[in-house]
């Protein structure tokens, strides 16, 4: 029920939905483009449009609680379905650990930056130097 009141709070505040849905479609689009590059990079021929709804699934298929961050589970559906277009199996391999390397960069820079902002880190470094 808490889920249910949260989402309610939109319907009361048109405005803010709209902001995270902007933000949330900004997001996907960043994503698409980065796996668009990594793509590119490889020499995969795929259209834009096709790599969007396929990092759409891979981004859903992921989420499911199957393996530790997704692992295997992505790399399977990016193979599969970037197999539609032609793109061998080991170049959707190497797209989909490339696009996890960015996904972990991304993610231990944020923490990083939680840490520092938040006070944490320069007080574990202030008690390390002692």
């Amino acid at each position: 029920l808490p889920l249910v009141n949260r989402l309610a709070a939109y319907s009361r505040s048109p405005l803010t939905l709209g902001i995270a849905l902007t933000h949330a479609l900004v997001f996907q689009a960043l994503v698409t483009i980065s796996n668009y590059f990594a793509a590119v990079s490889l020499g995969a021929d795929i259209p834009l449009v096709a790599l969007a709804w396929i990092v759409a699934v891979v981004s859903l298929v992921h989420l499911a609680p199957i393996s530790l961050a997704g692992l295997g589970v992505r790399e399977g559906a990016y193979v599969v379905l970037l197999q539609q277009y032609g793109v061998p199996a080991s170049d959707g391999l190497v797209l989909s650990l490339a696009v996890f390397g960015v996904i972990l960069a991304q993610a231990l820079l944020g923490g990083m930056l939680e840490l520092f902002w938040s006070g944490i880190g320069p007080r574990l470094l202030s008690k390390a130097a002692a």
